[in-house]
């Protein structure tokens, strides 16, 4: 528990009793991915993904491709979708520098989730824009 002092109006102590994060809290933010959309790039094909994961930053390479389903009674309407993602190369933050690093079978799956959903999201990614 901290506690936060201050003046208030009438020049009187003012205490604020904040209750810090449990352990569970704490370890629960721990554990979620905050993803980097500044730094993230997608090309055509390959997807680069920064993204803090347990007080580490990581940069993720993903190749994946698109699939154009057609309708067969309308061949003008097709929708794009994600078909295949696979991750290339993993590189984490250590000692002022980018290294190889390598992922549980968990974390790849986990991982894998937030590059499928980032990558179907049209705002991201303009591939599956239409033309």
């Amino acid at each position: 528990m901290s506690i936060m002092t201050s003046l208030t109006h009438w020049g009187q102590l003012a205490f604020d009793f904040q209750i810090t994060p449990t352990k569970e809290k704490a370890y629960e933010e721990k554990q979620n991915f905050h993803f980097h959309p500044a730094d993230s790039t997608i090309l055509k094909n390959v997807f680069s993904l920064k993204v803090v994961y347990s007080s580490r930053s990581y940069i993720l390479k993903w190749k994946y491709r698109i699939a154009t389903i057609r309708a067969f009674w309308d061949m003008e309407d097709n929708i794009k979708t994600i078909w295949f993602v696979d991750l290339e190369k993993v590189l984490a933050y250590r000692w002022f520098l980018y290294s190889t690093a390598f992922l549980s079978k968990h974390e790849m799956l986990r991982l894998r989730k937030v590059a499928e959903k980032i990558l179907s999201n049209p705002e991201y990614n303009q591939n599956l824009a239409e033309h």
